[in-house]
């Protein structure tokens, strides 16, 4: 078994975890470890890595690392793959500012419990739990990126405020000030302070399968925030989805300007014991196979922010990859 892991040593401010892995690989031989502090390091790793040899892929970092990873794998590498099976099985360690994506799919939350957990699945007296999980592609122009969670209009405020006056600031980079930034979010919103409140021109068009069967939504007010996913769980817990068709991998949810918000933010969040929001009072929810996405403004992918190139993103679940279940 070959293991390739990427590792960015700055991502939650805790280096000390490069030399841990490091430390590992003296142990098991199969184990390469590469440090990776910026988007092109790591596609560089994973060019020079010959991936088709490699059986597992270690990616010990945040959402930002993990999406720029999973992106030139689905999209980028020169072989194209056809299946996940062609790929190797993905261990994500929980090492960033934010890490929705593996506390998503991991059974733990912590980056040693699932390290450890990784070490004993590899050992040969414990079979690996994998599980195949669908990834979001958005087409974006001539651009192919591939994450977990797409977001516009409220939620890059957010994340621009998270960015630009916490982290800036001297915050502690954890999943506990993205909240904070998400709670100020809201009370911008509510208060309908700019930027926070500020109206989008978006247009949303869903599709069921190979049909044109097409479902589109245009809010005349304009739209406060849209979030489509392929997790259960978003950031600090929060399920703001529940359309239908229910098998449906691809879910998003839509907001529009003039929404009740107060009144269906708890729904919305999907707090246990309050109803879901319904589309009368300006919000909603469906489940599909592709959404087009038609914006004027940035969009985020798993917290990392992108300017559209020609107005429209195409969101699909047509590829999926192997992940541990650590």
């Amino acid at each position: 078994m070959k293991i390739l892991a990427l590792c960015n040593p700055t991502s939650g401010g805790k280096p000390g975890r490069l030399a841990k892995l490091e430390a590992l690989a003296v142990q098991f031989q199969a184990l390469t470890v590469v440090a990776t502090q910026n988007a092109q390091e790591a596609e560089q790793a994973l060019a020079a890595a010959s991936l088709g040899s490699a059986d597992v892929l270690i990616i010990s970092g945040g959402d930002g690392t993990i999406q720029h990873a999973l992106s030139w794998l689905l999209h980028h590498n020169s072989t194209q793959p056809q299946s996940a099976m062609e790929l190797p099985a993905i261990a994500l360690l929980p090492a960033g500012s934010t890490n929705m994506s593996a506390l998503d799919i991991n059974a733990t939350k912590g980056w040693q419990p699932a390290l450890d957990s990784f070490v004993r699945q590899v050992a040969d007296d414990a079979p690996a739990v994998l599980a195949e999980r669908r990834l979001v592609s958005v087409r974006d122009g001539n651009l192919h990126h591939a994450g977990f969670f797409v977001g516009a209009g409220a939620i890059v405020r957010g994340i621009e405020y998270c960015n630009e006056v916490l982290w800036a600031g001297g915050a502690a980079r954890k999943e506990r000030t993205a909240g904070l930034a998400m709670a100020r979010t809201i009370w911008g919103v509510l208060r309908q302070q700019p930027p926070f409140d500020e109206r989008e021109v978006m247009r949303v068009e869903n599709r069921l399968g190979s049909n044109d069967d097409i479902r589109s939504i245009e809010p005349l007010s304009g739209a406060l925030l849209f979030a489509a996913s392929s997790l259960e769980r978003l950031l600090m817990g929060a399920r703001p989805f529940w359309g239908t068709p229910v098998a449906e991998p691809l879910r998003y949810v839509l907001v529009e300007r003039d929404a009740r918000f107060l009144r269906g933010l708890p729904g919305l969040l999907g707090l246990f014991g309050f109803p879901r929001p319904v589309a009368a009072a300006g919000f909603h929810s469906h489940n599909c196979t592709r959404v087009s996405l038609h914006l004027d403004s940035a969009y985020a992918i798993d917290g990392e922010l992108f300017k559209p190139q020609d107005g429209r993103l195409e969101l699909d679940v047509d590829r999926s990859l192997r992940f541990f279940i650590l």
